[in-house]
């Protein structure tokens, strides 16, 4: 079974790299990025670096670490068969998206 990583985009940048769309940017996550997810302060906290105050929070973290190299990213446990961590929103990013452009 393999492990999976949710990986940094860009890292703790304070602009974005070129080919990262943010046009209409709803909601930014970057587990790379410690003003977005810094393990040794909160395992369950992930702020919104959109601007946009779409926080949210990991519940069940006793199957997942985190691991700095390659920018940083968050590891799910592949033997893990229960307690998997969700990620809860603290808002409806899909609310009022109307039928424009939006990016997440």
């Amino acid at each position: 079974m393999r492990s999976h990583n949710l990986r940094a985009a860009a890292g703790n940048v304070s602009t974005l790299p070129d080919g990262i769309i943010t046009t209409d940017l709803r909601q930014h996550i970057d587990f790379g990025n410690t003003s977005c997810y810094n393990s040794s302060v909160s395992t369950t906290a992930v702020t919104d670096l959109s601007g946009n105050s779409c926080n949210c929070v990991i519940s069940q973290t006793t199957n997942l670490s985190f691991s700095s190299s390659d920018g940083g990213h968050v590891i799910l446990d592949p033997s893990a068969t229960s307690n998997m961590p969700l990620l809860y929103q603290s808002s409806d990013i899909w609310n009022n998206l109307g039928t424009g452009d939006y990016t997440l």
